[in-house]
This record gives structure tokens, sequence and C-alpha cells, in this order.
């Protein structure tokens, strides 16, 4: 426990200074045909954006009079993988686009427990999702 009664003690390490956005055009992995290469592409870039830490990603429309479909995608899989791996099923049914996600390596964050022994500190952060039956 932290200095504060009640407050749990995570392990992850703190947040940059300053906070770190991404701005990503809406285009980035439309240079390939194949919807294998696209997610992979998108894959490799969740992954950094995970491992630096950043804060909130932009995706941007290079000519805003005509909105590009790969911005949807791209949202999409960076949504997917920022998603608990024990909430996907129920958040993302299964889609054309997501076909291929499976192959992506999976990410280091807190919210990605890597195990079921409980941390140092007794302490563990999930998330959840609330439904209605």
């Amino acid at each position: 426990m932290t200095g504060q009664e009640g407050s749990p003690e995570f392990f992850a390490p703190p947040l940059p200074s300053p906070r770190v956005h991404v701005f990503i055009p809406s285009a980035f992995g439309t240079e390939t045909s194949s919807l294998l290469e696209r997610t992979m592409r998108v894959g490799v870039l969740a992954r950094a954006l995970a491992v630096f830490r950043v804060e909130k990603v932009v995706i941007f429309h290079e000519d805003p009079k005509r909105p590009d479909p790969n911005a949807r995608f791209l949202k999409t899989v960076i949504d997917y993988m920022n998603t608990a791996p024990y909430l996907r099923k129920e958040l993302f049914p299964i889609r054309p686009e997501l076909r291929y996600v499976g192959v992506l390596p999976p990410l280091n964050i807190p919210t990605h427990p890597e195990s079921r022994t409980i941390p140092v500190g007794g302490m563990e952060l999930r998330e959840g999702l609330v439904m209605r039956r």
C-alpha cells in the first residue's frame, strides 16, 4: 500500500512528462493490398504506442472533404489491441477487418494480466464490463 490509506500501489512506471500525444494519418497502411500486412503494420504501431506510453492517439484525415474509410480500420484494430483479452469477445463481434488480429503480439500494459498469480502487494488492476441480461 502507499502512504494513503486504501490506495493500491500499482507497479507501472510513471507516465512520461510531458504527456505524449500522437497524430496518425488516416492513410497509414493503405499502401499494402493485403489485409494481413495492413493488420500487422497497425499492430506494430499499436505496440510502439504502448511501449512509449502514449496517452492520446488522434487519427486525422489528410483531405477533410473526403474522409478515409481506413481511419475506422485503424481505430478498430488499435481499440481491439488495447482491450483486455478477456473482454474482446464481448466487445468486438466477428468482423472481416479483424480477421488477422490473432497474429498480433500481445501488449504488456497494466490491463493485460500475464498470469493468474497475485502480484506483490496483493492488488491487481482489471477492467470489467457490465451487461444487461
